[in-house]
């Protein structure tokens, strides 16, 4: 069931990716699922066009924390600084996609906040994989296949530019 639900989140990411629309507030609470398994991807109050943007990026901090890319975070961190130039809304979209993801198959939140103060984003933004799985699956007592560890490491790139699209999930 896991695999269906995601597979339509993804559906419904790619459609609005597709249309240039950008939802940034992925999470659980808005994926709604009818007795008929189908999902249906609900609060777009944050939601944006990113055509409206002319080249420019998002600037605006929103979202839900446990679900942030760390780009918002940095963003909030840098917004004095000139020079940082705010966020694109899709890799946001798909960052918060594989934290619903890895919860959906885990049962628990990769990490508390994806900034590089929290023990477990650390190894994320080291790119020190083998050593988050390690431990995860040591503190867990699980095992993770390879491919939904590589889906999720694809997704949760810490850098939105090498993050996988909503079209090469698809």
């Amino acid at each position: 069931m896991t695999r269906a639900l995601f597979n339509q989140m993804m559906n419904a990411l790619h459609f609005l990716h597709s249309n240039n629309f950008v939802h940034r507030d992925i999470k659980p609470d808005n994926l709604l699922v009818g007795s008929d398994l189908n999902l249906k991807l609900a609060d777009f109050g944050m939601a944006g066009f990113e055509a409206d943007l002319e080249k420019k990026n998002f600037a605006t901090c929103c979202g839900t924390e446990q679900y942030m890319a760390p780009e918002i975070f940095s963003w909030v961190l840098e917004q004095k600084n000139t020079f940082f130039e705010g966020y694109k809304g899709k890799p946001v979209d798909i960052f918060s996609a594989g934290v619903v993801l890895f919860m959906m198959s885990l049962g628990a939140c990769p990490f508390a906040r994806a900034v590089p103060t929290d023990p477990q984003f650390s190894y994320m933004a080291a790119g020190e994989w083998v050593k988050y799985w390690s431990m995860l699956e040591k503190g867990m007592e699980v095992t993770v296949s390879e491919n939904l560890r590589s889906i999720i490491q694809g997704m949760l790139e810490p850098n939105p530019e090498k993050r996988l699209s909503s079209q090469e999930i698809a």
